[in-house]
């Protein structure tokens, strides 16, 4: 039998391999004839078991070899919570059930119930999170963000002074930066420079996790304990700091430099949290309509295919107004709705990820998004400041997809959330 301290020391383990492994994108496919579209393989749409993935399972199992005498009890007590919730929630159970049935009927079943699967995995580890909060300790949070934040800039730097690879794919996911077509770019003092990677599947998410993982570092050295206390790695910590600040510019993600700018900004500056909640409303709402003026004055491809796609993502949803048209099954539709033939070669999802959502899930699962926040007040609620995360998350999800495409991303962003409300909420008091 696994005493305490060992117990608990095996979880801050798998806990911290998770943290260094979202942004990883190595890789098993499975079912891949199922993700062709008119003769053209979508890789959305391909259903991906993720390294990570593992490191989550294992932790499920060690949970269930700890637990293993009283795993009939807690079956027992799980069956009969079911059975009371389903008594006690008849709309929330009529959703669920709505929801679930809609993937069976969507164009690509596969795709959304490899979806649903993978939703269900991230909020069953989200909460055993939860429910291990204690051993995220300031130590713990250094210890598992500094080496990643490190590793993942020295590959990115190495990528975008060498302009290739160092290994390749089965080196953690490795984009293969020899192909050239396909890839992000960005022109540099008159010279074309493929951005870096790290290994994400795109600079993009490398910069969102850099971001997220700066604004946790930082929150934790402003921390008043930590600075009571004199914390003695504090100048150990400012060189990955650094390290991680350029690779972030050198990434060109405007999404993840607004979300530092606005994460720092919100650490600094005492902000009423309702005010900050309207003000990511009005954000949220207005920002297809930034999107649609900018396209006005600019030829800018960017603009364009996110203008292109968040038509379609409306007229979808327009057009499966109830059910949408199913879970991770944009992709299937964008070539029936696009108002241009160059967002056919571009068949991406909508890079506003609320837009996204909507066109997938329909105002059945918009009820059913309500309905689950509402019952996870008693998890969420204290100290944690909703104005002030929604605001910082405002950018990469108006104008990119990963968060919901990319499900690392999204645990990314979970445990951000429980950190902010566990371990950095005195920063606010």
């Amino acid at each position: 039998m696994i005493n305490k301290q060992k117990s608990n020391l095996i979880y801050q383990l798998l806990f911290g391999l998770v943290i260094f492994l979202i942004p990883t994108n190595l890789f098993l496919k499975f079912f891949e004839s199922t993700a062709y579209i008119n003769g053209l393989q979508i890789d959305y749409l391909i259903p991906k078991l993720y390294l990570i993935d593992l490191i989550i399972l294992s932790s499920f199992l060690f949970w269930l070899i700890e637990n293993i005498k009283n795993l009939f009890k807690f079956t027992n007590k799980f069956k009969k919570n079911l059975f009371k919730f389903v008594q006690n929630n008849k709309l929330g159970s009529f959703l669920i059930i709505s929801l679930l049935l809609r993937q069976i009927n969507s164009y690509n079943p596969v795709a959304s119930w490899w979806y649903v699967i993978k939703l269900i995995e991230i909020s069953l580890f989200s909460l055993l999170i939860y429910h291990k909060r204690r051993l995220l300790s300031h130590k713990w949070i250094m210890i598992s963000f500094l080496p990643t934040i490190i590793f993942q800039s020295v590959v990115a730097l190495f990528q975008f002074f060498n302009q290739a690879p160092i290994l390749g794919y089965l080196f953690l996911g490795e984009s293969n930066l020899n192909k050239q077509i396909g890839l992000a770019k960005q022109t540099i003092g008159g010279v074309e420079k493929i951005l870096p990677y790290g290994t994400t599947a795109h600079p993009n998410i490398l910069g969102g996790f850099l971001s997220l993982s700066i604004l946790i570092i930082i929150g934790v050295l402003l921390n008043p304990k930590i600075k009571k206390n004199k914390y003695h790695l504090q100048p150990f910590i400012y060189g990955p700091l650094g390290l991680a600040f350029i690779t972030l510019i050198l990434t060109f993600s405007w999404s993840a430099w607004l979300l530092l700018v606005i994460g720092i900004s919100l650490i600094l500056f005492k902000l009423e949290n309702k005010k900050l909640l309207i003000s990511s409303i009005i954000l949220i709402l207005i920002s297809p309509l930034i999107i649609f003026f900018a396209n006005k004055f600019t030829d800018n491809p960017s603009i364009s295919r996110r203008h292109y796609l968040n038509q379609t993502a409306t007229s979808m949803s327009s057009d499966h107004l109830l059910w949408g048209v199913g879970l991770n099954n944009f992709t299937t539709q964008v070539e029936k709705y696009s108002p241009t033939r160059e967002v056919v070669r571009f068949t991406q999802p909508s890079h506003n990820s609320f837009l996204l959502i909507f066109s997938e899930i329909g105002l059945i699962g918009i009820g059913l998004l309500f309905f689950i926040v509402s019952k996870s007040k008693k998890i969420l609620a204290t100290n944690l400041q909703w104005g002030r995360c929604l605001l910082t998350f405002v950018p990469i999800l108006t104008l990119d997809h990963y968060v919901i495409t990319n499900l690392s991303s999204l645990l990314m962003i979970v445990i951000f959330i429980l950190l902010t409300k566990n371990s950095l909420s005195r920063l606010q008091k």
